[in-house]
């Protein structure tokens, strides 16, 4: 190897260096290693090294035959070598975490190069024991458990791996022992409250929510995503073995791609597991598809997901999904499966009233709210925006499995279905004329259908991840990111950019715009309300401090007041000259309020509950309500 500026030793240098071990290494113990081999033979070959992101993994005989795993580096990672010496100092204990030491100047061929020397961890690679166990179905349960506990144990004191992918995950399985998983690659490990510079790693795209790698995400919720997606993968193999891994087994994934991730709406995998009979599966392929269109932090952990297995096993927070094999569902449990209300439309005549669903089914019910009209269960996950049309007559949806739909609830009948977004569908609006159809995605685009020749316009990225609110203002188009925490509009014909702002960080939660004030609102999550003027975009020196996160904002009609369905399960109203708050009811304790909407006139609010009813509180009960607010209720409630 010639000692050239910015050239490192690759894997036959390094292989060639260890062959002769006690010459190259200048640690006293790796220097009586010998590169483990095929075979006990002395000129059997070595055994082939592993491969990582430029790096290498040998195996090697220490002393008294123990055996140890050398990784070395195939490019220059001086930062990489500072943050295992921090890592060092801080680093846990745990049966699945190997111990291991660093030596920034552990080998030498020419000059001195860093070594990672690891405690050799025994099992079979995830990748290689699914291959071999797929028609097994007693070895996935077995597997799902151990994954399960896996989670707990990493979640518990705040840690994630940060690169969950199958060669980083080792399966001890034996017979008449419990299955046991251990982690090897530490190279992106977090360990909570210690100070670590930036790994710069962010994990194979295949494992990794699609936000990841854009928003340089490293924290102790990284790993929720990757828990996820496997524990998705493990239910599918389980549940349908053979059929599911020979068209989707066996690739980049353990069975999901980053294609199922980016483009969900597309992926026959997701659509074949929320689709399935088993109800674990069917439970955590749900769970997959909200959490790829929401915050990476919002992802749950496995601890929170009632699945059937985890209960009988005696789990701490498992709970047996309804219509699981062995649950008797009592009419209690039947009330309680009503998923919650997440958006709310009311008809330009104001006597009908859509609901979606967390579940994906549309209602459509009467001014009273009591009675159910129609029922559409065209989508398949959480319904995330409604708009009627002008004429009353069709009712738009926009759902977190991509689909934008249009409903004909008189004749219950679905004119068209089309996915106008690689991701998730997180917003639409329909202009006042009824001629247009806004919609926004989890992946930042924005699309506008022209509703009389059903044709849309090319999707035009409008922010840095999720569009998290879309509306119409004359002939201004609004949006804004929960990401990238900006607001921006656009020339309605041909989607032309006119002004854009940001709102310094914050992440926007929901928006709304108003002709008659002309001002749009914006909630974020620093738990406040700001103004804009829509022209120019010029910050309106008002603000509103709402002390808890408010996840569904609106106008009054005449923008006289702003409502908003806010974390704690509170509805508050505000005065948008003074900002004080006016009105003020406890829907439910802790469940946070995803859909509010005005009724006609601003004489009152329509509230999509937690438990799937659609409450109506006059404006005059909710003042009366203010007077008596408990204190404890102004406390901060749980961020967004």
């Amino acid at each position: 190897m010639n000692d050239t500026t910015g050239q490192w030793p690759q894997i036959e240098d390094w292989q060639g260096a260890l062959l002769e071990a006690h010459k190259h290494f200048l640690d006293h113990d790796l220097s009586g290693c010998a590169l483990e081999r095929e075979s006990e033979k002395e000129d059997s070959p070595p055994l082939p090294p592993l491969l990582g992101d430029n790096s290498v993994v040998f195996r090697m005989r220490a002393r008294f035959q123990k055996r140890r795993a050398v990784k070395l580096w195939l490019r220059q990672v001086q930062s990489r070598i500072s943050r295992y010496g921090a890592l060092e100092a801080v680093w846990p204990a745990a049966p699945f975490l190997a111990g291991w030491r660093i030596l920034p100047e552990g080998i030498r061929i020419i000059r001195p190069y860093p070594v990672l020397d690891m405690d050799f961890l025994g099992g079979i690679r995830l990748d290689e024991f699914l291959a071999k166990k797929y028609l097994d179905p007693a070895a996935m349960d077995e597997l799902l458990k151990a994954w399960f506990a896996l989670s707990a144990a990493m979640e518990g004191p705040g840690w994630s791996h940060g690169d969950l992918r199958p060669d980083n995950i080792l399966v001890l399985h034996r017979p008449e022992e419990a299955m046991r998983l251990r982690l090897v690659d530490y190279d992106g490990f977090f360990v909570k409250d210690a100070e670590l510079p930036s790994s710069g790693s962010f994990g194979r795209p295949d494992f990794q929510h699609p936000l990841r790698r854009s928003l340089k995400y490293e924290g102790a919720l990284a790993d929720r995503f990757p828990f996820l997606l496997h524990a998705a993968a493990f239910a599918a193999i389980r549940a349908k073995g053979g059929k599911i891994w020979s068209r989707h087994g066996g690739g980049a994934g353990t069975l999901f791609t980053n294609l199922d991730l980016v483009k969900p709406g597309h992926s026959e995998l997701l659509g074949e597991c929320m689709d399935s009979q088993d109800p674990d599966l069917r439970v955590l392929a749900e769970h997959l598809v909200r959490a790829l269109s929401n915050p990476i932090e919002e992802t749950p952990s496995l601890d929170e997901i009632g699945v059937s297995w985890l209960k009988k096993s005696g789990g701490k927070k498992g709970v047996a999904h309804p219509g699981a094999s062995g649950a008797k569902v009592s009419p209690t449990t039947e009330k309680s499966m009503v998923a919650p209300v997440t958006s709310l439309a009311l008809s330009s005549d104001n006597k009908q009233i859509a609901v979606g669903n967390q579940d994906g089914l549309l209602r459509i019910l009467d001014r009273s709210g009591k009675r159910t009209v129609a029922k559409f269960s065209d989508h398949r996950s959480q319904i995330n925006a409604l708009a009627f049309s002008v004429n009353g007559q069709l009712v738009y949806s926009a759902g977190m499995d991509c689909l934008v739909c249009a409903f004909q609830w008189v004749q219950q009948e679905s004119p068209w279905h089309h996915y106008a977004h690689n991701h998730s569908t997180t917003c639409l609006a329909v202009d006042r004329m009824g001629e247009y159809l806004l919609s926004g995605g989890g992946d930042g685009t924005i699309v506008l259908r022209t509703l009389e020749t059903l044709k849309d316009s090319e999707p035009l990225k409008a922010h840095r991840g999720r569009v998290s609110a879309c509306a119409f203002l004359g002939n201004l188009v609004v949006t804004t990111g929960l990401d990238d925490g900006k607001v921006a509009t656009w020339q309605t014909k041909g989607l032309t950019p006119l002004a854009k702002a940001d709102f310094h960080g914050d992440c926007i939660i929901d928006m709304d715009a108003n002709a008659y004030v002309k001002l749009i609102a914006l909630s974020v999550s620093s738990r406040r309300i700001g103004f804009f003027e829509p022209n120019t975009l010029k910050r309106s020196p008002l603000k509103i401090d709402t002390l808890v996160t408010v996840h569904s904002l609106r106008f009054s009609p005449k923008g006289t007041y702003l409502a908003g369905g806010c974390a704690d399960g509170s509805v508050r109203v505000w005065h948008t000259q003074s900002g004080k708050l006016v009105g003020y009811q406890m829907v439910h304790a802790k469940k946070p309020i995803l859909a509010v909407i005005w009724l006609a006139g601003g004489s009152g609010l329509l509230v999509g509950t937690n438990d799937g009813q659609v409450k109506k509180y006059s404006l005059g009960w909710l003042r009366f309500c203010a007077f008596f607010r408990p204190k404890e209720s102004e406390q901060p409630g749980s961020r967004h």
